[in-house]
This record gives structure tokens, sequence and C-alpha cells, in this order.
């Protein structure tokens, strides 16, 4: 990211088997407008993840052995959106890849549209969501979504906790699927409705057609 001078504007998070967080940083994140609207053009888009992400109101700071609890990660949140994530692997064997390897591929992610604000009860563990997500008129999930960690703040309070390094406010932390990575066109018209409702115009500057 450094050497293609794109700056971090958030990161995705997930936990690996054993209790481990792993997350990689994000560039490229935009937000849909008040009508729901957004363009995200990259040079290849191969799948879409819906996702609950958060936006950190203050610092995350690492905090030692006591950490953070639950309730004291979400003191740091300013506000709760839905969003979609962009795929593009870099490597053959994608997130098969040696798990080191897939981390360098920055977890697969390409960038991030962030859509319309949640309440804050959107957030309580063991919930399914309504969703649906089309690709020009064509279908590509419907059913209850699920978060994968099965609470939505599973995954930002284990990178709390094995923070290093300060992140700042204003930074998107997202969450994990909850429906999978979803294979989609180079370019489509990307329609997300159900628990949230909002449409992103993708456009593959390697694919023009």
């Amino acid at each position: 990211m450094a050497l293609s001078s794109w700056a971090a504007g958030g990161y995705k998070v997930a936990i690996r088997p054993g209790g481990i967080s792993v997350s990689a940083p994000m560039a490229h994140i935009s937000f849909a407008s008040h009508e729901g609207k957004a363009t995200f053009e990259r040079p290849v888009v191969d799948a879409v993840e819906v996702e609950i992400c958060f936006i950190l109101a203050t610092p995350l700071t690492p905090r030692g052995p006591d950490g953070y609890t639950r309730a004291s990660v979400l003191d740091h949140v300013s506000a709760i959106h839905a969003g979609i994530e962009f795929l593009a692997h870099r490597l053959d064997d994608g997130s098969k890849s040696q798990p080191q390897l897939f981390l360098a591929d920055r977890l697969g992610n390409a960038g991030y549209v962030l859509g319309e604000q949640l309440d804050v009860a959107s957030i309580e563990p063991e919930l399914s969501y309504p969703l649906t997500v089309i690709a020009d008129g064509e279908t590509l999930f419907a059913g209850p979504g699920k978060h994968p960690f099965i609470d939505p703040v599973a995954a930002l309070l284990a990178f709390a906790n094995a923070l290093t390094q300060e992140i700042p406010a204003g930074q998107i932390i997202t969450t994990g699927s909850l429906c999978g990575p979803v294979t989609m066109p180079h370019n489509a018209e990307i329609v997300v409705s159900g628990f949230a409702t909002f449409t992103v115009q993708v456009r593959s500057t390697a694919h023009p057609d």
C-alpha cells in the first residue's frame, strides 16, 4: 500500500481458528449518497460481500493485558453501517492460499462502499438479516444473512485486543460477510436490499466491456 501511495481508510478483520485475530488494511473506501447510490471503479472486482462495519469516533489504542470488553470497544464507535466489500484476488488460489500469503494480499480486499447507517439493535448476537443481492437484475444471493462470528462485534473486539499500534478516529472496521463471497460480473449494478438498501454501479477498468 505504501509503494502505491494508498492510505489506509480502515481494516477488514476476522477471527482465525483458535481465536486469533487477523486483519488487513483497506484503501479505496467510499460512501453511498443520501439517495443510497455509489460508483465503485477498480481494475478488477471478482466478488462482493455484504457486511456490517463500524466507524471509530475516537482512536483505538493498545490496552495491554487488561484489554477491551464488548462494551468498552463500542464506546469508541460513532456509527454502524451496512457496507459492501469488493474482492479481487491477486493470487491464483485466492483465499485458499497459504495464510500469510493471503494476508499479504490484504485478504483479497479491493475496496469498500458504505451504505446506510444501522440501528444499534442490528449488532445483537445471533441475528439473521433479510438480505438480497442482485446484479443487473440477476439474483446473486437471497435468504437470511448471518454473521460468520455470531456476534458482529466479536471480530472488532479481537482486533482491538490484538493491537500493537493506534488506529485513528474515523477509520472503518468491517467485520465479516453476511452472505459469504458472491461472484459477480466485472461490470454491473449491484442492488442490496433487505436489512439495508443501497445500489453500487461497479466498473472494471481492466474489463471495460
